[in-house]
């Protein structure tokens, strides 16, 4: 009987030095944050303009490699996945004036009990004049 407890002892304790043990479990949720820029703010119709920005975070998982997509008022013009600094760019030729911004839907992953969290955010309205 000693032998066997010596041995389950011995064994646990490597299992601890070697970093063997269990995981703890544990839940993250980040808050994300994402700005716009525009080249220009009045163009002629037809013209280049190119919104870019950044998705931001107090944790990388948040930020880099994640989908944003483009809005012109409410309606959905183009997805893009940001580059590992969370930075992204797109290009678009307007034909009429709109608001544009920017969204992240957020991420979730892993299962009870340990799950991961990264909160959607949206950028402030940048208003593009078209003549």
């Amino acid at each position: 009987m000693k032998a066997i407890l010596a041995r389950t002892l011995a064994v646990t304790m490597l299992l601890v030095a070697l970093g063997a043990a269990p995981a703890q479990a544990h839940e993250r949720t980040e808050s994300t944050r994402i700005t716009i820029h525009a080249t220009k703010k009045h163009v002629e119709k037809g013209k280049k303009v190119s919104f870019q920005g950044k998705l931001k975070s107090d944790w990388s998982k948040c930020f880099n490699w994640r989908k944003v997509s483009l809005f012109a008022g409410n309606k959905k013009i183009a997805t893009k996945q940001t580059r590992q600094s969370g930075f992204y760019k797109f290009t678009v030729r307007p034909n009429a004036t709109k608001t544009w911004k920017v969204k992240f839907n957020g991420r979730k992953w892993g299962t009870h009990p340990h799950k991961h969290r990264c909160l959607a955010s949206s950028s402030k309205g940048i208003r593009v004049r078209v003549t």
